[in-house]
């Protein structure tokens, strides 16, 4: 008798409407890291280069005290003043990112911007080469990111059969 068994075909990330790809990340990013809040800032259009942007609560850090009221401020008064860190979520729904493209996206995002984050998760529907992977690496060195996560379609494909994003 025959054991039948699960046969899964690739999945056409690049296939999917542009906003749905971000809520997709988004989904999957929830219990990566402890968020405060997690946003949806592509749906709007003028995004500065995040599809989603992150603040992971930093365990042990002291909310700072309003000098004016003389209590600790409001968390919603501004993020980074509580000690979140501050995540950029890149996503990218193309068939294939080159090592110059890659690194293209990431001197694209706002030099004003930058000093305010600590990490990046850029993510692609396509698969990096080794190439773009240690170019992703030292570009987020250089551009001082001190995490970075680059997941292309295998990374998002191991994510989605987990079990517990059945």
């Amino acid at each position: 008798m025959a054991i039948p068994t699960r046969t899964i075909g690739p999945l056409h990330l690049e296939d999917l409407e542009p906003h749905r790809f971000e809520d997709m990340v988004r989904q999957l990013i929830y219990d990566f890291r402890d968020w405060r809040a997690l946003e949806a800032t592509g749906r709007s259009g003028s995004d500065d280069g995040f599809d989603a942007r992150g603040f992971e609560i930093v365990v042990g850090a002291e909310e700072p005290e309003d000098p004016e009221e003389g209590e600790s401020a409001s968390r919603e008064a501004t993020s980074t003043a509580n000690g979140d860190r501050v995540w950029l979520v890149q996503c990218k729904r193309e068939k294939r990112i080159s090592p110059k493209q890659l690194v293209g996206y990431l001197r694209s995002i706002p030099e004003s911007e930058r000093p305010e984050l600590y990490g990046i998760i850029f993510v692609g529907a396509c698969d990096f080469s080794k190439m773009a992977r240690d170019a992703f690496r030292n570009t987020i060195r250089e551009l001082g990111f001190t995490e970075g996560y680059l997941w292309g379609k295998g990374e998002v494909e191991d994510m989605l059969l987990q079990p517990k994003n059945d």
